[in-house]
C-alpha cells in the first residue's frame, strides 16, 4: 500500500473513532425524555445519563493522555474503541436506569482513551508538512459527527426507540478495530509524570458535588443525604487542594491563575459552558415533552444549528487572527445573552421563530469556543501548555455537567414556588402549561444571568501582548468539541 492511501486510513480510522465519542454526547440529548418515560424516572436522574459521561470525561482526559504516553498511542486507542463498543452494547440493553448510567460510566471510560490520542496518533504518523491539514480534518468530521449524531437519534428515537442511538455504535466501533491495523505502531515510553491520586481525587469531587445537586431537588422535603454528599464533596475537595500544594506536577497548575487575563478567561468559558450544558439538555425537553414536537424535527433543528456553527467557525477564527480573540469573544457572547432573553418571550410562539432563535444561539456558543480557547492559551506561557489545556477541557467539561444540574434546579425550584406542591413525587407528569412557561422563563432568565457574567469577564480578559509560540496542535485537537 502506498504511503499516501494507509495515510488517508489513518485519518479515516482516527475521525471515525473521534466522531462516535462526540456523538455520544450530541445524540444523547434529544433521548432523555424518552428514557425518563420509559424508566418512570425523575429529571434529576435521567440527567445522569449525560452527566455522568460527562463527569468521567472531565476528570480522565488528562490522564489517559499521559497514560498512552507510557503505554502506547495504538494501543491505548484501540482498547478504549474495545471499552466503549462493549458500553454500547449495555447501554442498549439496559433494564433500568442505574444500569443505563453505568453503562454510561464505561462508555466514558473508553471515550476518554481514544479522544485522548486521536490527536497524537496523527501527529506521531503523518509527515509535519500535512498535519495541520489532517487535525484540522479531524476536528470538521468530528464536528460533522456530533451534527449527524443529533439528526440520526431524533430520526432513530422517533422510528426504533432510543436503544437504537447506542446499537449504532457497535458496526461503528467494529469498523474502526478493523481498521485499526493501518495505524502506525509506537513505543511506549516509560517515566512519563502521571498524577493518579490528583485525577481521582478530582473526578470523586465533581461526582460528588454533582450527585449532591441532582439529589437537592428530587420531590420531597427530606435533605439528610444531599448535605452528608456535599460534605463528601467538600471533603475530597480539600484533600484535593492540599494535594495540588505539595505536588511537584500535579495534574491541575493553579498557579496559572494568577494571571488574570488567563483567570478571566477561564471564567468566561466556564460560564459559557454552564449555559451550553444547560440549553443543550433542556431545548430538547421543552421540544418533545413541553410543545410535543417529533424527536425527528427536533434532530433536524440540532443538526442544523450544529452545521451552521462548523460552517461559520473559520470565518470566527481569521477575526479572531486578525482583530484579536476578546472582541470576538465578547461579541458572540453578546449574541448568546440576546438570544436567551428573547427566549424567555418566545416559548409559546411558533415553532420556527423558535428554531431560529435557538440556532441563533447555539451558533453563538460553537463560534465563542475557538477564539475563547485562543485567549486562554495565548496567556499561557509557553512550557504551561499542557497544565493551561487540562485546567480548560476540564472546567468546560465540568461546567457542562453543572449546567444541566443548575437548570433543572432552577426549572423545579421556580414551578414549586408557583404553587406545584413538593410532596415527594415525580415533577413532570404534574405541571400544567402554566406551571411550564413558569419554569421555561426562569430557566432562560437564569441563563441570561450568566451570559451577562460571561460578557463582563470576556472584557477583563485581554489578548496576551506577546502570545507563546504556538504549540503542538496534538495536544490540542478536541478542545472545541464539546459545543
Amino acid at each position: 500500500m502506498d504511503p499516501k492511501t494507509r495515510e488517508l486510513l489513518v485519518i479515516i480510522t482516527i475521525s471515525l473513532g473521534t466522531a462516535m465519542g462526540i456523538m455520544a454526547m450530541s445524540s444523547i440529548n434529544i433521548a432523555l425524555p424518552a428514557i425518563m418515560a420509559d424508566f418512570n424516572t425523575t429529571l434529576g436522574i435521567v440527567s445522569w445519563v449525560l452527566n455522568g459521561y460527562l463527569v468521567v470525561m472531565a476528570g480522565s482526559l488528562v490522564i489517559f493522555g499521559r497514560l498512552a504516553d507510557s503505554r502506547g498511542l495504538k494501543k491505548t486507542f484501540l482498547e478504549g474503541i474495545v471499552i466503549f463498543t462493549f458500553a454500547s452494547l449495555l447501554c442498549s440493553i439496559s433494564s433500568g436506569i442505574l444500569v443505563l448510567i453505568g453503562a454510561r460510566v464505561l462508555q466514558a471510560i473508553g471515550a476518554s482513551m481514544f479522544i485522548a490520542t486521536g490527536p497524537a496518533l496523527i501527529t506521531a504518523s503523518l509527515p509535519s508538512s500535512g498535519r495541520g491539514r489532517s487535525l484540522s480534518y479531524l476536528t470538521i468530521v468530528a464536528g460533522i459527527g456530533g451534527a449527524l449524531g443529533v439528526g440520526l437519534g431524533g430520526l432513530l428515537i422517533g422510528t426504533l426507540g432510543w436503544r437504537w442511538i447506542f446499537l449504532l455504535n457497535i458496526p461503528l466501533g467494529a469498523l474502526v478495530l478493523l481498521s485499526g491495523k493501518y495505524l502506525p505502531e509506537d513505543s511506549a515510553r516509560s517515566g512519563i509524570p502521571i498524577d493518579i491520586r490528583g485525577s481521582l481525587l478530582l473526578s470523586g469531587t465533581l461526582v460528588l458535588a454533582l450527585a449532591g445537586l441532582s439529589l437537592d431537588y428530587l420531590p420531597g422535603p427530606d435533605r439528610s443525604m444531599v448535605w452528608v454528599i456535599y460534605a463528601g464533596a467538600a471533603g475530597l475537595a480539600a484533600v484535593f487542594f492540599f494535594h495540588l500544594w505539595k505536588k511537584t506536577d500535579p495534574v491541575l497548575n493553579l498557579a496559572l491563575f494568577s494571571n488574570r487575563n488567563f483567570s478571566c478567561g477561564i471564567a468566561s468559558s466556564f460560564l459559557i459552558s454552564i449555559l451550553a450544558g444547560g440549553i443543550g439538555f433542556f431545548f430538547p425537553y421543552i421540544l418533545v415533552v413541553g410543545l410535543h414536537v417529533s424527536p425527528i424535527v427536533v434532530g433536524i433543528i440540532l443538526m442544523v444549528a450544529m452545521f451552521g456553527s462548523i460552517l461559520a467557525a473559520p470565518y470566527v477564527g481569521s477575526l479572531a487572527d486578525t482583530y484579536g480573540s476578546r472582541p470576538v469573544c465578547i461579541s458572540t457572547a453578546v449574541i448568546i445573552c440576546a438570544s436567551t432573553l428573547v427566549f424567555t418571550i418566545l416559548i409559546p410562539e411558533q415553532l420556527f421563530l423558535i428554531a431560529a432563535v435557538y440556532i441563533i444561539c447555539r451558533a453563538g456558543i460553537g463560534l465563542y469556543s475557538g477564539p475563547s480557547t485562543k485567549l486562554i492559551l495565548d496567556n499561557t506561557p509557553e512550557h504551561e501548555q499542557g497544565s493551561g489545556l487540562g485546567i480548560l477541557l476540564t472546567t468546560r467539561y465540568a461546567a457542562y455537567a453543572i449546567g444541566i444540574i443548575l437548570v433543572i434546579m432552577v426549572f423545579e425550584g421556580a414551578v414549586f414556588t408557583a404553587g406545584l406542591p413538593d410532596d415527594g413525587t415525580p415533577v413532570v407528569p404534574r405541571l400544567t402549561p402554566e406551571l411550564e412557561l413558569i419554569g421555561y422563563s426562569m430557566v432562560f432568565l437564569f441563563c441570561t444571568g450568566i451570559a451577562v457574567l460571561a460578557i463582563l469577564f470576556s472584557i477583563r480578559a485581554k489578548d496576551a501582548v506577546n502570545p507563546p509560540g504556538k504549540p503542538d496542535q496534538s495536544e490540542f485537537g478536541e478542545q472545541d468539541l464539546l459545543y
